[in-house]
């Protein structure tokens, strides 16, 4: 039978291994790829936090180990980074799960490195409010312990964890969608910097769908054609224009944009 269990990774003592955010973007993706039914995530800058949804803990443990090393012999092949995962704890029901939710997306905030649980990129808390293009919870399983509609979830979980004395005891809004035309100040830098929070990739202009969405976004905001910035061609420009764009995308990117909470990188 599946049930939530809470699994803790340390690093060693003085380091700080998250730190970095392509290292982290890269243990994100690998973590999301073996573990797809989860509660919530988070990388602190010396430690995570995952709540798994499994049948097997001792397996899963495992394959966080796995997962580690084979992370560690990319970014940092000759150190000894991480501390024995220890046991995970297993969550009765959902009244505690609903409290690990909210101790793991309050994390940055009671270590006092965020104001406000959407302002940490390498959190699960975007990803309810909708400010992640791959979403990495299990919403349904969420939307049952939390006892609310799939389209009231975001809103539910984010007063639920706002309202702590870390972030504000009456919880803070949730970020919204722009209107269709409401103006948004950005330049070419942001919305890179957005499209790459949304998609939680390197701000590395390859070729594909990081490239498409920042041009594509640029193009739906009016801004003018920019494509040196880029450090792409005006053709590979009019290219991304044309292909069909990835409405749903974009307008998690406008999210981002819109809401200061969500642009910077605080970590």
């Amino acid at each position: 039978m599946t049930h939530a269990y809470h699994f803790v990774a340390r690093a060693l003592p003085t380091l700080t291994p998250l730190k970095d955010r392509d290292a982290c973007a890269d243990l994100w993706h690998r973590l999301q790829k073996r573990f797809p039914k989860i509660a919530a995530c988070v990388f602190m800058p010396n430690h995570l936090h995952i709540l798994l949804f499994v049948d097997h803990p001792a397996r899963a443990r495992w394959d966080l180990g796995v997962e580690l090393r084979a992370w560690t012999q990319r970014f940092q092949p000759k150190l000894n980074i991480w501390s024995a995962i220890p046991e995970p704890r297993k969550v009765p029901d959902f009244h505690h799960l609903k409290r690990q939710i909210r101790y793991v997306h309050l994390n940055p905030c009671r270590a006092g490195l965020a104001a406000d649980p959407l302002q940490w990129e390498w959190s699960t808390h975007r990803d309810i409010a909708g400010c992640a293009i791959d979403v990495w919870p299990d919403l349904p399983m969420l939307a049952k312990t939390y006892g609310a509609p799939l389209p009231q979830l975001g809103r539910v979980m984010h007063q639920h964890i706002s309202s702590d004395p870390s972030v504000a005891t009456t919880g803070t809004p949730m970020i919204r969608t722009p209107r269709n035309g409401e103006p948004i100040s950005a330049d070419m830098t942001f919305i890179l910097l957005a499209c790459a929070v949304a998609r939680r990739e390197p701000m590395i202009l390859q070729r594909g769908k990081l490239r498409d969405l920042t041009v594509q976004t640029a193009h739906q905001l009016g801004l003018n054609p920019e494509p040196a910035k880029l450090r792409i061609s005006k053709k590979s420009w009019n290219r991304a224009v044309q292909r069909c764009p990835d409405q749903t995308a974009i307008k998690t990117v406008l999210r981002i944009l819109a809401d200061p909470r969500c642009r910077g990188l605080p970590q």
